[in-house]
């Protein structure tokens, strides 16, 4: 039994845990007192996919979904934590986090002084741009949005295996983010000619995806602290 930490994109996992090398889907160990896996899947529902192709390797204890976030509250900032309790959907669907699980986690965060925010969390299909349609989710009851949660917790709901989703807020609710979705392959990595591509295209998201790339660099310690912090967490505590 093993802890499985699931990122969208192989670019959201810390570059002292990532090699070029990696595959999507595939299992790589994390040093850590007790077993734990981390891997990347693909955006939106291929994370759910990937549990499956995940599930006919192994038998996790708690999947945990970790990666980027918009921010929906003014409270968020850049480099925030936000622990999900709820996944909620396009179709007005809900999904609660396994509660004792969300309890060891947030026990976790806090030992390793690592403070966060709880709330729920907005599985979008299509890249949340701009503030208006944030302050909308926000009114819905969302604290930050996101393209896998909802798909990966009933995926993993299915199976019976806990899951807890934590996301580190990206952009806050005052950046308009601009739509890269276009640049991710199916598999969750960058593609370089598609990033070219899109620059050729629209040349005026160039700022805007030069300050992306410093924000990311900002989050990557909050990204590795957390892997770090989970794979000294004990099986015992989450089943």
């Amino acid at each position: 039994m093993a802890i499985v930490i699931l990122f969208p994109t192989l670019a959201e996992i810390p570059g002292k845990i990532r090699c070029q090398r990696m595959k999507s889907q595939n299992l790589y160990p994390m040093h850590g007192k007790f077993p734990c896996y981390v891997a990347y899947t693909g955006t939106g529902k291929n994370m759910a996919k990937s549990i499956e192709e995940i599930m006919s390797k192994i038998q996790p204890s708690l999947f945990l979904s970790i990666g980027y976030a918009g921010g929906l509250s003014n409270t968020l900032q850049a480099g925030d934590i936000v622990l999900c309790r709820q996944f909620l959907s396009e179709e007005k669907k809900r999904l609660e986090a396994t509660s004792h699980v969300k309890n060891a986690i947030a026990s976790c965060l806090l030992q390793n002084g690592m403070p966060f925010q709880e709330g729920s969390s907005f599985t979008s299909s299509s890249v949340i741009c701009n503030r208006a349609e944030k302050e909308m989710l926000f009114s819905q009851g969302a604290m930050v949005v996101e393209m896998e949660n909802y798909w990966a917790a009933e995926k993993a709901i299915l199976h019976k295996i806990p899951f807890l989703g934590i996301r580190i807020v990206l952009d806050s609710i005052d950046f308009s983010l601009p739509d890269l979705s276009n640049t991710i392959r199916e598999d969750g990595q960058i593609s370089f000619w598609n990033t070219l591509v899109h620059i050729l295209q629209h040349p005026g998201d160039l700022f805007s995806m030069r300050k992306i790339y410093s924000l990311t660099k900002r989050i990557e310690p909050v990204l590795l602290k957390c892997c770090q912090s989970f794979s000294s967490i004990n099986n015992k505590e989450i089943l």
